[in-house]
């Protein structure tokens, strides 16, 4: 008995260890607002609103934030001569998630559709990167009438084989989920956050300090985590459902992928190209999935092109 308390005092020890050491990085996490708040569908959304011009609207993808795009695209944008709106999806970022139906995309096109309609934004051209490419998916599918052109960045838009990562299976769980949310990911993430940033980029180099660029280690806050990992747990039902809507998207838009991307382009660029008949793929040879980083030039000019044939703004 003795030897079972005494290995029960030290599991014991080790969680609230964790759990102090988890409390003291996460004070230390980034927390800047770049732009603004607006109070839309019940919900906190943080948004950047600057530039004068034909509008764009700009969806960040997983485990990120509107830092990604305000880095170096929406600036350029801006001096293009476009409006640049970018926002923080419910539940990421400074955005809230008072709504746990945030986490389906459907929901979240639709938060996004009420945000625009908060900024006067009629019809925009709408970029969304991987997660937020499914967002931008979703809108067109159920918003078409507010969507005025459409860029898809290495964007997640059918349903794959196989589990999700298992982090984000396991913060999912009940009672364990919430430790590990709270007190095991804050720490075991953070350590290993640099190295998950550069197999994001892979295989082309990653940005030297994206993540204090961008404040990515967002995302290691504990409801943000659980946020994320519940974006992503209901991803591939949430494409799966957009699916039959592909064959109304007659309209031009861009699907761009990476050849090397790890969101798979046989199976999202493919699938659009046989599904939707205004898509138009274009595959950058030889890069990964964070292609409006590394491939900045062309997905700029790409974005550009399509928003000079949006009339409807």
């Amino acid at each position: 008995m003795r030897v079972v308390r005494r290995i029960a005092l030290v599991f014991v020890a080790l969680l609230v260890g964790l759990w102090a050491t988890a409390r003291v990085l996460i004070a230390g996490l980034p927390n800047e607002a770049l732009g603004t708040f607006a109070e839309v569908s019940g919900e906190r959304v943080h948004f950047v609103d600057e530039g004068q011009g034909s509008p764009i609207l700009m969806i960040h993808g997983a485990s990120g934030n509107l830092g990604d795009m305000e880095l170096r695209l929406a600036p350029a944008l801006r001096a293009a001569g476009h409006r640049v709106i970018t926002i923080d999806r419910p539940g990421l970022g400074l955005s809230s998630r008072n709504d746990p139906g945030l986490q389906e995309i459907a929901a979240q096109a639709d938060l996004v559709v009420a945000l625009m309609d908060e900024l006067g934004v009629d019809a925009p051209t709408v970029v969304g990167h991987s997660l937020g490419g499914a967002v931008s998916l979703a809108m067109a599918v159920h918003h078409p009438d507010r969507v005025g052109g459409l860029v898809d960045l290495s964007g997640v838009s059918h349903a794959w084989n196989g589990d999700v990562w298992w982090p984000y299976a396991l913060a999912g769980m009940p009672v364990v989920g919430w430790y590990f949310c709270n007190a095991l990911m804050p720490v075991v993430g953070l350590a290993l956050y640099d190295a998950s940033v550069d197999s994001t980029f892979t295989p082309e180099p990653a940005i030297a300090d994206y993540s204090d660029l961008t404040q990515t280690k967002m995302v290691m806050r504990p409801q943000t985590f659980c946020n994320n990992a519940a974006d992503v747990r209901a991803l591939n039902d949430g494409v799966a459902g957009l699916n039959a809507g592909y064959a109304d998207l007659t309209e031009a838009f861009d699907v761009v992928f990476g050849t090397e991307d790890y969101v798979s382009p046989d199976l999202h660029a493919a699938g659009l190209d046989r599904d939707a008949p205004g898509a138009q793929i274009t595959l950058i040879e030889g890069a990964g999935h964070m292609i409006h980083h590394t491939q900045f030039d062309i997905v700029r000019d790409i974005i550009l092109a399509a928003a000079a044939t949006n009339n409807t703004e």
